[in-house]
């Protein structure tokens, strides 16, 4: 051979000898190792997985969501309780509480359920309502003004109330507020031909807004007391 030939790569191979394969690891079997899931496989695994949590979740909830929508159907009016802080709804339905409904504040907005204390004529022809008590004694209000309550007109109302110590009422409506009457509590000293039990004041409201609206009692420290008004416009 020349030095300028280059030198033949196949000189001394066998022509039976058979050139490396193109996939040399095919065919290739490891213990454990498992082919990787087709696309189709993977879409199957994913939904029965989602299907798993769903019907999980479901599970958890149903005690939940079964007990709020049958208990809803029956779920009485709110009437008055006494807190710390004033008085607060509860859902406990007691006598003489009727329902109406009533804006939830300025027009336009949704009604609301207002648990509107009963009214009765008294002996003067007057409405007069019994107000729902918390804790020991009695209280009476006598309405002046009317049988119905608008804004921005005087609200008079005369009460009448058992036991000892400051009387107070304040009045508390749509979107938290709360109002103080414009005159009083006056006492009457001397009473009135109005028969009901306890002392007797005199206030003056005149509501801003329209919708429901709790007159809340209180005189000492033993007695609390509400009627609710539904205020038109």
């Amino acid at each position: 051979m020349d030095d300028g030939d280059e030198p033949d790569v196949t000189a001394g191979v066998s022509p039976d000898t058979e050139a490396p394969s193109e996939a040399p690891y095919e065919g290739l079997s490891i213990e454990g190792l498992r082919r990787p899931l087709t696309l189709e496989q993977r879409r199957r695994r994913a939904a029965v997985i989602a299907i798993v949590i769903v019907s999980a979740l479901a599970v958890l909830l149903w005690p939940v969501i079964s007990y709020q929508t049958f208990f809803s159907a029956f779920r009485p009016a709110p009437v008055a309780t006494a807190t710390g802080g004033g008085f607060t709804s509860r859902s406990q339905f007691q006598g003489g509480i009727s329902i109406v409904i009533g804006s939830s504040g300025a027009s336009g907005t949704p009604g609301t359920m207002c648990p509107v204390t009963p009214q009765a004529p008294s002996t003067l022809g007057m409405p007069e309502m019994h107000a729902d008590i918390v804790g020991n004694g009695d209280v009476w209000a006598l309405l002046l003004s009317g049988s119905k309550t608008s804004v921005n007109n005087a609200a008079l109302i005369v009460w009448r109330a058992t036991g000892s110590g400051a009387f107070q009422v304040v009045a508390s409506g749509p979107g938290d507020a709360r109002l103080l009457p414009v005159n009083g509590p006056d006492p009457h000293p001397g009473g009135s031909n109005w028969q009901r039990p306890g002392d007797e004041w005199q206030t003056n409201f005149i509501f801003p807004t329209p919708g429901c609206w709790q007159l809340q009692v209180t005189r000492g420290t033993d007695l609390h007391a509400s009627i609710w008004l539904s205020v038109g416009a």
